[in-house]
């Protein structure tokens, strides 16, 4: 469990990195970069896959604690 509460750590740490970068992101787009529509794309499926890691961690912490 703490390995697993490591992972978790290290993921919050990122969440900064996360932002800024979403951030950065839908500045672009709203500026009306050239490339705002893969911008955007991307955006989505970056925000889907942080979306999925939680789910994930979130998962296998509830399959820990049930097993304790």
């Amino acid at each position: 469990m703490s390995v697993h509460q490591g992972v978790k750590a290290e993921i919050d740490a990122r969440d900064e990195g996360f932002e800024t970068c979403c951030s950065l992101g839908r500045q672009l787009v709203s500026d009306g970069h050239y490339a705002s529509e893969e911008i955007q794309e991307k955006l989505n499926l970056l925000t889907a896959k942080r979306a999925q890691i939680a789910d994930r961690w979130q998962d296998k912490w509830d399959y820990l604690t049930l097993r304790k």
